[in-house]
């Protein structure tokens, strides 16, 4: 898998995080949201995100306080159109920095 859980992640980090694919026609393929570090080491292991692996796979991420990080998922969400959707907030769209602008 083309992301890393060593190196710069923080012990502890909490935000969000959106993991896409390369290849032909890359897309964003989840965002979510939590402790970093233990989202992302469980997300390595689901198939759904898996089957895109051939395709390069890549993360950003950035620490949010929890006040604001289901407003900030959702922008992202509704921004890029995740392949995986699985979240649904009824909370207002928190504007953040997209990784491509």
């Amino acid at each position: 898998m083309a992301f890393s859980l060593e190196g710069e992640l923080a012990v502890g980090a909490e935000g969000i995080y959106m993991i896409w694919h390369g290849g032909e026609n890359p897309a964003v393929v989840c965002v979510g949201q939590g402790n970093i570090k233990n989202e992302l080491a469980a997300r390595r292991q689901e198939q759904k995100i898996l089957q895109h692996k051939d395709k390069g796979l890549f993360v950003s991420w950035a620490e949010v306080c929890s006040a604001y990080r289901e407003g900030a998922q959702k922008y992202l969400m509704n921004l890029w159109q995740p392949k995986l959707s699985e979240a649904h907030f009824n909370l207002l769209p928190v504007k953040v920095n997209s990784p491509w602008e």
